[in-house]
């Protein structure tokens, strides 16, 4: 009895410590380790792993593991596998969604048998995580010192119910932070997104003594585009802005529309001389389009590029002002050079 009314006072501590830590805002990856740490103490297990699902591809993301299992899956990912993906017990607690316990792998009919690069696995505990009827992530501990009862079954089972509700709120989470920071109609990131990343690339860039440029880019005659051939016309033309303005820059570069016709572009680890690279391919993408059968109008940008050297640094907002001086310089300059 006094066995068993210790083992629910630890039980109750993991469950209440992991409640607690679902009230604040806990990264998943320490979430992880957190519920790693009380699964692998509740059941007395050498081993432990502990991972979520990837919603975009689905395969599962090892989030923490004990030391073992780290070296394990660093040695054969280097071989270009993953051997949570193999077939067998993994495979079975993931597409069947039930936990597994096994004492002895080896008289488990759901055992595949052991890869000459994997280590003895003798007992076998695993849960899957699950939501809405979906898998989520999944809870394993292997080699116990004693053999696995229904009381760890139940214990890592109340683990991955909390677990699943970390990774539904973190999923929530960055879908609301994602609408947030992404402009509607253009898909690019919005003022307040680009503020938010920029920011960040500012102070690596310090760090690591890296030069990068502003383009600020804006889209010539929008009004006269609207007032002529309608709002949705209009639309239509931001969006095949951001569309080329993606073309011509790279996927690490950060793309924003800052509202109306203005666009702002901050291109990752950009030398002086690279950046006249990137505005001639701006213009490259503007005069195919315009150069196609059937437009209706033309597209250009009036474009200001604005450079963060690390040797005299600056803020953001003093970039972005040089940017938009620049860009209304060329602005001014094609209005000159227009004829009457």
């Amino acid at each position: 009895m006094e066995e068993d009314h210790s083992w629910d006072v630890r039980l109750q501590a993991s469950v209440s410590d992991v409640s607690e830590r679902l009230l604040s805002p806990t990264p998943i990856e320490e979430m992880s380790s957190i519920v790693l740490e009380h699964a692998r103490r509740l059941t007395a297990s050498a081993t432990a792993f502990v991972g979520h699902v990837d919603e975009r591809t689905g395969r599962l993301v090892p989030a923490a593991l004990t030391p073992d299992a780290r070296d394990l899956l660093a040695g054969h990912s280097a071989n270009g596998g993953n051997p949570h993906e193999a077939p067998g017990m993994w495979r079975w607690v993931l597409e069947k969604l039930k936990p597994i316990v096994t004492n002895d792998t080896s008289l488990d009919p759901r055992f595949s048998g052991m890869p000459a690069w994997h280590f003895p696995v003798r007992q076998f505990l695993a849960v899957p995580a699950v939501m809405s009827g979906g898998i989520v992530g999944l809870i394993a501990v292997a080699n116990a010192e004693n053999t696995y009862v229904e009381r760890d079954r139940e214990a890592v089972e109340r683990l991955a119910t909390l677990y699943a509700i970390a990774i539904h709120r973190t999923r929530t989470e960055n879908e609301l932070r994602d609408l947030s920071l992404i402009d509607e109609l253009t898909k690019a990131y919005n003022r307040r997104g680009f503020m938010t990343l920029a920011e960040q690339q500012i102070k690596v860039a310090h760090r690591t003594k890296k030069e990068m440029s502003i383009f600020y880019a804006d889209l010539d005659d929008l009004k006269k585009i609207n007032d002529t051939y309608g709002h949705d016309k209009g639309d239509a033309v931001l969006v095949e802005a951001a569309a080329m303005l993606r073309d011509a820059f790279r996927d690490s570069d950060i793309i924003a529309r800052l509202g109306g016709d203005e666009f702002v572009v901050l291109a990752i680890d950009v030398a002086e001389g690279k950046a006249a690279t990137l505005a001639r391919r701006l213009w490259e993408k503007t005069s195919a389009r315009n150069a196609r059968p059937g437009q209706e109008f033309a597209v250009s940008f009036s474009l200001g590029i604005a450079r963060y050297d690390p040797d005299k640094p600056c803020s953001l907002t003093e970039l972005l002002i040089l940017a938009d001086k620049k860009m209304y310089e060329d602005k001014s300059a094609k209005k000159t050079a227009a004829p009457e």
